[in-house]
Formats: C-alpha cells, sequence, structure tokens
C-alpha cells in the first residue's frame, strides 16, 4: 500500500510540475488558464476523496478509533449546537446580509471562540502538571 501511495505521490508531483511550467509560459490565448484551473479542481476533488477514504478506512480498521471518533463529533455538534443557540440573527447592512446568514457568521464565530478556550485551557492544564511532575 506504500509503495502505491508513494507512486501516487510522484507522479501527482510531476504531473504538477508540468502543469505548473505550462501555465507560467502560456500567455492565455487559448483559454489555457482555464483548462488548468478545471484540471486543478478536478485534482482537488480526488485529493479531498481520497483522503475522507483512507480516513474512513483507517478509522473503521478499529472499534475503538469508531467508538473515540464518534464521541469527539457528538462533542464537537454538541458545542455547535450551543453556538448556534447564542449566537443573534440579526439582519444587518441594510439587508445586504440576512438574518440566517448573520446567524451562521455568529454560530462560526463562537464555535472558533469556545473551541479556542478549550484548546488554551488544556495547553495550559498540562503545562503546568508537566512542570508540577
Amino acid at each position: 500500500m506504500q509503495k502505491i501511495l508513494r507512486i501516487a505521490v510522484i507522479v501527482l508531483s510531476v504531473l504538477g510540475l508540468v502543469l505548473y511550467a505550462v501555465l507560467v509560459t502560456a500567455d492565455d490565448q487559448g483559454g489555457i488558464i482555464d483548462i488548468m484551473l478545471n484540471l486543478v479542481y478536478a485534482l482537488l476533488i480526488v485529493t479531498v476523496i481520497a483522503s475522507l477514504a483512507f480516513t474512513i478506512i483507517n478509522i473503521a480498521s478499529d472499534g475503538k478509533k469508531v467508538k473515540k471518533t464518534l464521541m469527539s463529533l457528538g462533542v464537537f455538534g454538541v458545542l455547535a449546537a450551543i453556538a448556534y443557540g447564542i449566537s443573534s440573527g440579526a439582519e444587518t447592512y441594510n439587508g445586504v446580509v440576512t438574518e440566517g446568514t448573520s446567524k451562521m457568521v455568529g454560530t462560526g464565530l463562537y464555535l472558533f471562540y469556545f473551541l479556542a478556550m478549550i484548546a488554551i485551557i488544556l495547553m495550559l492544564f498540562f503545562g503546568v502538571k508537566k512542570v508540577l511532575k
């Protein structure tokens, strides 16, 4: 499996270098930039699908990993629900930003704040624990 992944990385790297060289030397007479951008989007989609597939396969290979992942997703979902509940959906900017958009932006901000606070608290806790040990 590692050999296949290594070959795939080498092939994609060479393809990327070739496409970069074509893109840099092109003067966009024939719409080559549009073609390259579409190819980049396709490669991005393939990469995301491959990453998700290998991640799911890795998680599904062990029951403990599945349980831990589901618990983590559950905690994240609860935090997201709390953030959604406390965010306001005020319409702003003379109707340019809708109430739903405002609520989702507020949810994202509150969720970021929650996760940042949790990360800081955990770093401080384990830093103090390590010093005291």
